[in-house]
């Protein structure tokens, strides 16, 4: 049984790691690595020898062997009395394959068992893929809860009041990218927009990703969305790059690429030979008599 605390008790670790690779000619990249892990024994804990336990390991298992085929699961482990049952959900980002989706989930479930041992509910963010766990139904609902940002300390300097609009306006078309039904994998969008400078400064490009868990419907997706969106102004101001998380959806942009590009669509194909022409008749011999 999970015993209930007295008092709340909330573990909020959020941690931003900036690694600079290696520069390569004529390429010099840099990779960004966020993490959040949200710990909550709002509504009790539980303990290692408990049903709760057991069947958190089981749904935690579930998600790891069945998320990397299709980017997304959700998993429920009910109890016998409905005390202990478990809802479970992964998801990665939509630019993963199935193995780096396994690996990022293998990763982060072993952190959000670790740091969130004993308590309830849990979610666990990074920067490839997403678990959330609770032992209240979560599934469905648009859930705004969350709020958590990190920005990169480099501040856009040229027109800022072009850049914040050309990036703002980015994020609202790839939400309604993200939410036209044709989106694939669902409720994903990539896109990237040119800043233009007037001075002798080179153009600067912002790339963004948005992505809502598809377990929301479409109307849930674009709401989540809008609600980051609103709140980059005073949140994220001129930072070059952010992530912003809320539990039914995330946004990241970047100054350089940070995704993989969508592949080119394949050639047409050659046009078809034109037919052989039609061999010339023999004439008749009736043609050839006086």
């Amino acid at each position: 049984m999970k015993s209930q605390s007295l008092s709340t008790r909330h573990h909020f670790f959020f941690v931003f790691l900036l690694f600079i690779l290696i520069c390569v000619q004529p390429l010099c990249s840099y990779a960004k690595y966020y993490q959040f892990i949200g710990c909550d024994s709002e509504d009790g804990t539980y303990t290692t020898d408990g049903e709760y336990h057991q069947n958190l390991k089981i749904v935690m298992e579930a998600l790891l062997n069945n998320t990397p085929q299709i980017g997304f699961e959700k998993w429920i482990k009910d109890s016998k009395y409905g005390m202990e049952t478990v809802y479970g959900l992964a998801m990665c980002r939509g630019d993963l394959n199935s193995d780096e989706c396994y690996n990022c989930l293998e990763y982060t479930i072993n952190l959000a068992m670790y740091e969130c041992r004993n308590m309830a509910k849990a979610s666990v963010f990074l920067d490839s893929c997403y678990v959330r766990y609770a032992d209240n139904n979560f599934f469905g609902h648009a859930d705004l809860g969350g709020g958590i940002y990190e920005n990169k300390t480099s501040i856009y300097v040229g027109n800022t009041k072009t850049y914040m609009a050309l990036r703002d306006e980015l994020l609202d078309d790839l939400t309604l990218k993200a939410t036209n039904g044709k989106s694939t994998p669902r409720f994903y969008a990539t896109g990237d927009v040119v800043v233009s400078r007037d001075d002798d400064c080179p153009d600067s490009q912002v790339f963004a990703l948005v992505q809502c868990t598809r377990d929301v419907s479409t109307c849930g997706c674009k709401k989540c969305l809008d609600h980051i969106t609103k709140q980059l102004p005073d949140q994220c101001g001129l930072a070059t790059g952010a992530a912003y998380l809320l539990h039914s959806c995330f946004l990241m942009y970047d100054d350089s690429v940070f995704f993989k590009q969508p592949p080119l669509p394949p050639p047409p194909p050659p046009p078809s030979p034109p037919p052989p022409p039609q061999p010339t008749p023999a004439p008749s011999p009736c043609e050839s008599l006086p």
